[in-house]
């Protein structure tokens, strides 16, 4: 059976852990907000002792930052863009999740900031799994224009790493249409540098008569064919 739309969810996040994700924010921001509003109402009140204003403050600004700072956004949903030839079927379909090209776009649901579902539109080859991966984060997104500049850039990239670059991914209990693929995509996301690089590990040329036969000659390798000599004019 054929595919109709070029874009599809190879991956939905179960119901109950999106609700959930998205009851944790709406409890911590509003949270947060109450406290500091009650924060700079307490010395307008009557026998309200003058630490109690500052530490409500404090103490809210500090929960929201630390909740953000040590969690990443929860990816919902992922889908994909897919060439023609992978709407064929699902059995092409699978073969071109076998073997992502690396400039294939990618689509990003997720929660963030605010319970509301935001979307980002990137690609296959800016992804990096994060390993070990830990109940907090295990996927970033890291733009070609940008691995310098946020690998030697301080605390700024870091900060912008941190909040806008990483979530979570929760493959398991999968409800898409099309189970299975999300297993083979997720494997084949470059991982992070041991040392803690952002660039891609590189990757090792095959060699094999399929690597020789696309192989261009190299310029030493052609030979010069002379042109024939002139024919010498006559002398009068």
């Amino acid at each position: 059976m054929a595919i109709r739309r070029a874009t599809i969810d190879v991956f939905l996040s179960q119901t109950v852990k999106t609700a959930a994700a998205g009851v944790l924010r709406v409890v911590v921001t509003v949270g947060s907000g109450i406290a500091v509003c009650f924060g700079i109402a307490t010395p307008f009140l009557a026998d309200s002792s003058w630490w109690l204003s500052p530490t409500l403050i404090i103490g809210a600004v500090t929960f929201f930052t630390t909740f953000f700072a040590f969690s990443a956004p929860y990816v919902t949903g992922i889908g994909i863009r897919l060439p023609t030839y992978a709407r064929a079927s699902k059995e092409h379909l699978k073969r071109f999740a076998a073997n992502v090209p690396p400039n294939t776009p990618i689509v990003l649901k997720y929660l963030g900031f605010y319970p509301t579902v935001q979307t980002r539109h990137v690609q296959f080859r800016d992804l990096r799994r994060i390993i070990p991966a830990n109940q907090f984060v295990n996927l970033e997104h890291v733009p070609r224009t940008t691995v310098n500049q946020l690998q030697d850039g301080g605390i700024k990239a870091w900060a912008a790493r941190r909040y806008w670059g990483r979530f979570l991914v929760d493959i398991s209990g999968d409800r898409s249409r099309v189970p299975g693929i999300i297993e083979a995509i997720w494997p084949q996301i470059p991982a992070l540098g041991s040392n803690g690089s952002l660039k891609a590990p590189p990757v090792k040329p095959e060699r094999g008569s399929a690597a020789m036969t696309n192989r261009i000659p190299s310029t030493d390798t052609q030979r010069f064919v002379p042109l024939p000599p002139r024919f010498k004019e006559k002398k009068k």
